[in-house]
């Protein structure tokens, strides 16, 4: 109501304010100016240029900050630094450099970070694809099922169905146990993982462990399927 009384416009007013704010001392845009068409002024794009910064440069700092911090122990840090390098994502900051990525990955799954672990199981088998009719290495193997372990207990659903298989068959230095495997399966179920829907009935039906077994339908899915 003021602004119409005093005769002022709408882009007059918010002009005022504008230069209110910005103090006297810097000249305000024009807002009259933005309905007009757009020039180009290579001059003025020339200047912006050599002022603004490089968004290079403010992504290496932060990558060289993340990996001062990694260093000192964050496991935040770690996962961090350690998804960066591991799959190139960010090459103009943090090039590409696949087995420090893992080692930064592995210091992160130690720490407890449970999404390091989860990553690791991925890029292992990546690395290390099933080949057709050949089992897994036994060393591969029992380090997933550490990774696969921390996983599942820090709340990742696909490793809580992979951690049931690695109990059902006993596999990478785990003892076999029908029991956990039953258990596991029904978590991965409740965190929403549809491969896992009857896991503990399969599990018992099948079971070889003596005094275990339930006859009561078909045999579970493989460990990494």
């Amino acid at each position: 109501q003021q602004m119409e009384g005093s005769g002022n416009s709408g882009d007059g007013m918010m002009q005022a304010i504008l230069s209110y704010y910005m103090g006297r001392d810097r000249d305000a845009p024009l807002l009259a100016l933005l309905g007009q068409p757009m020039r180009d002024d290579a001059a003025a794009r020339t200047r912006l240029n050599e002022r603004w910064p490089r968004y290079d440069d403010v992504l290496k700092t932060r990558v060289a900050v993340m990996e001062k911090k990694a260093v000192e122990g964050d496991s935040l840090a770690q996962l961090g630094l350690g998804a960066l390098l591991a799959t190139g994502s960010l090459p103009a900051a943090a090039p590409q450099d696949r087995p420090r990525g893992i080692e930064w990955l592995e210091k992160a799954s130690e720490a407890g970070q449970p999404r390091a672990a989860a990553a690791l199981i991925h890029l292992l088998v990546e690395d290390n694809p099933p080949q057709k009719g050949k089992p897994m290495s036994p060393d591969l193997v029992k380090r997933l099922a550490v990774h696969t372990q921390r996983a599942a207990e820090g709340g990742i659903a696909e490793a809580m169905l992979n951690l049931s298989g690695l109990y059902f068959n006993g596999a990478g230095g785990m003892a076999r146990d029908c029991v956990l495997a039953g258990q596991w399966g029904a978590r991965a179920e409740d965190a929403g993982v549809t491969r896992a829907r009857h896991n503990p009935v399969w599990v018992l039906a099948t079971c070889p462990v003596e005094g275990q077994r339930h006859a009561l339908g078909p045999a579970p899915t493989g460990v990494f399927a």
